[in-house]
């Protein structure tokens, strides 16, 4: 027998492996257990352990100090060094200080990664210091440093590549980035750090820095962050909503909360709170959000600065410091409220090339109301001069 190379043949007995690369072979001592079928063909100090309990048709191929544990039977260690495994039907390709616990579960390579104890049919590719915690099925750690497979009965997360994610759900997948976090089922980030991904279905972040998307019960769905920096989409309810189908585009700490079907396109600040279906496209500081009138719903910002609509079917074309709070109406210029349903409102409207009643080239502007039309005080009327 070559020093430093062990081999045993079917039905031999092997216990352990001595310091020299000789083996304890010949003959299974009465109340030893056996490693029947099991092969060591070549490195150093690894050994196929059946001390306390069988474990039969084992295979270390070389490298060193590499060990299958007991009770671990159809186990594989291709090569490397101080790599284990003690679950059935698992294996590791190299690497070193990895560990395999999981049943049916493989290390490909790299460096102190760990599948942990009943984690199922799970794989690590490579990289260092990954885990995938327990009671995890069909989990999948590509790639990276140290990323991690949380603890719970998720079946196939994954995360791809990148650096100290954490992931946990069922179906829920990081593909790349610094940090980010996904705990929802079927939820994703694609690139980015520290984005989150709390609670809900089939939520999403693309790329980005600190998104978030939240669902404090975990039932609304269908969520999106696209891009952008410290963007939300937030849903606050503590029972089962429909909350569901929002969109940010990119754009700096816009927000979407407690409502359904919302978009932001862009901008800086701009938030949309319980107005479902409702859009702001860009700009900076831009609300809708409810007022005197419930449900708000269905409106739509078209950008400017520190706009806010807080009524149903609302708009605001643009401008800075517009406000509308009646139903079915529109402003557009600065500093311009509404003042009543169903009107458009504005500073000054002229309209160049419009002819007149009489029949000549005219202008139309913006006069305050008289009082014996009855209007509401400060109402105003598009005229001919």
């Amino acid at each position: 027998m070559l020093k430093y190379s062990t081999y045993w043949s079917a039905e031999q007995y092997a216990t352990t492996t001595l310091d020299t690369g000789e083996a304890h072979s010949a003959g299974a001592p009465s109340g030893t257990y056996s490693a029947t079928y099991s092969v060591i063909s070549g490195g150093a100090n690894n050994c196929i352990d059946a001390t306390a309990a069988s474990s039969c048709f084992g295979v270390i191929a070389g490298g060193r100090k590499n060990t299958i544990g007991d009770n671990t039977s159809y186990a594989t260690i291709s090569g490397g060094w101080t790599n284990t495994v003690c679950s059935e039907y698992s294996g590791t390709g190299s690497g070193y200080y990895n560990v395999v616990s999981g049943f049916n579960s493989v290390i490909s390579g790299g460096g102190r990664n760990t599948i942990d104890v009943s984690s199922l049919q799970s794989f690590i590719g490579g990289g260092g210091e990954h885990y995938i915690h327990c009671l995890t099925k069909q989990a999948v750690i590509a790639g990276g440093y140290q990323n991690t497979i949380c603890c719970g009965h998720y079946c196939t997360p994954a995360i791809f590549s990148g650096v100290q994610h954490n992931v946990g759900g069922n179906a829920a997948l990081v593909i790349n980035g610094y940090q980010n976090y996904v705990c929802a089922d079927y939820g994703m980030v694609a690139n980015g750090s520290t984005n989150h991904v709390c609670g809900g279905l089939f939520a999403s972040i693309a790329n980005g820095l600190e998104n978030c998307v939240t669902s404090v019960c975990g039932h609304s769905c269908y969520h999106m962050i696209a891009g952008g920096y410290l963007n939300n989409i937030i849903d606050t309810s503590l029972v089962p909503s429909s909350r569901d189908f929002n969109f940010i585009g990119t754009g700096t700490a816009n927000a979407v909360l407690d409502t359904s079907g919302a978009f932001i396109g862009s901008g800086i600040n701009n938030s949309i709170t319980s107005s479902a279906y409702s859009v702001i496209a860009g700009g900076n500081t831009n609300i809708i959000a409810p007022g005197n009138e419930v449900p708000t719903c269905y409106n739509v910002i078209a950008g400017g600065l520190g706009n806010t609509v807080c009524a149903p079917f609302g708009a605001i074309l643009g401008g800075k410091g517009n406000t509308v709070s009646h139903a079915y109406s529109a402003a557009f210029g600065c500093n311009v409220s509404s003042s009543q349903n169903c009107a458009f409102h504005a500073n000054f409207y002229v309209s160049q090339d419009t002819p007149p009643y009489s029949g000549t080239v005219g202008v139309l502007a913006y006069i305050t109301a008289p009082a014996s039309l009855g209007l509401p005080s400060g109402t105003c009327l598009v005229v001919t001069r």
